[in-house]
């Protein structure tokens, strides 16, 4: 099979990929990784793309911009960070931040201006916004040298304070408890940043901080002086497709439903291609022997250490977790 792979065309390996579903072989993994200059116009264009809304369910397509996006990631294609912006701000796309959050660290310090225009953009989503600061956490873990970077950034993203001791709220005024601003407190405290300290208390003392993500100020003070121990988790891109490996069912390739949805699929590929190009089922079909719901049918997490499936509404970060643990998601399966 990774001779196949080996062999294969860039476009039949972008076809393979748009069509492996939501854990592709590490053969085509690997085969990607080894072509990356062929390959990154092709990702690129693969990212930005909109899903088709007349897809079915279980069209493995959904996972399509997600593949594209983790090979990209491994590259550090810089050309990508402005489509992952771009879809981080698109609303109701929670499952893009779910997705590549953490893994957008791999980037160090070529996003942090990015990421601070997405912490600061009150027009952007909330959750994008919120969970961002575990990525900001991540490049400071990641490049030491970045740490004090990361802090400033953090810390000038709450509100000031002024000579009176007052705080200077944004206009628009949000409303109360401001969860990006928690999020922002948390991340502070967990990289043991004392300056930041007068700004989160008045925050807490004039109602702002959501207490159900931190605790109340007595906990915040408790995690700022005494932080747990936070450890670096550095993107590896073929440890992840072993994981969705492990944890992804797999449909066999004799299966009549999975036949014909693949026949149909290369035949639309196929007349939408010159007939000098057409794409070799053999390529395609080996990378396409696990199939899943897709990623808009149940948004599943990629990397928790279980699978999350989830039902609209979506759990909350400050909710109960799923897994029956009594802490909160934001606390448990939601890190």
């Amino acid at each position: 099979m990774s001779n196949l792979f080996a062999q294969a065309t860039p476009q039949e390996l972008l076809t393979a990929l748009e069509n492996a579903g939501r854990a592709p072989s590490l053969d085509l993994i690997r085969a990607c990784m080894n072509r990356r200059g062929e390959l990154t116009p092709g990702l690129l264009d693969m990212l930005a793309a909109s899903s088709d809304p007349n897809w079915d369910d279980d069209d493995p397509r959904w996972y399509a911009p997600i593949h594209a996006g983790h090979l990209l990631i491994h590259f550090r294609e810089p050309q990508a960070i402005p489509i992952f912006m771009r879809l981080l701000r698109e609303p109701d796309n929670d499952s893009h931040v779910e997705w590549f959050e953490i893994k957008l660290a791999s980037y160090g310090p070529g996003i942090l201006p990015t990421l601070t225009e997405l912490l600061n953009d009150s027009d952007a989503p909330e959750y994008a916004r919120a969970m961002s600061c575990e990525t900001f956490k991540q490049i400071a873990l990641e490049f030491p040298t970045e740490r004090a970077r990361v802090q400033g950034i953090l810390r000038d993203s709450l509100p000031a304070l002024d000579a009176y001791n007052k705080l200077v709220i944004p206009e628009p005024r949000p409303s109360k408890p401001n969860w990006v601003w928690t999020d922002i407190a948390v991340a502070l405290a967990e990289l043991s940043d004392f300056s930041s300290r007068p700004q989160i208390e008045k925050l807490y003392r004039d109602g702002w901080m959501d207490e159900s993500v931190m605790g109340d100020e007595k906990e915040y003070l408790q995690l700022l002086m005494h932080p747990e121990p936070l450890r670096s988790e550095p993107f590896n891109l073929l440890d992840t497709y072993e994981h969705l490996a492990k944890e992804t069912p797999q449909a066999p390739l004799n299966d009549p439903e999975f036949q014909k949805r693949l026949s149909r699929q290369l035949a639309e590929l196929n007349a939408s291609k010159n007939e000098s190009t057409v794409i070799d089922s053999t390529v395609v079909s080996s990378s396409v022997a696990e199939s899943n719901p897709p990623l808009a049918a149940t948004r599943q997490i990629a990397d928790g250490s279980e699978t999350y499936r989830r039902a609209q509404p979506k759990i909350g970060r400050n909710d109960p977790c799923y897994c029956g643990s009594g802490k909160k998601f934001k606390h448990c399966h939601g890190k």
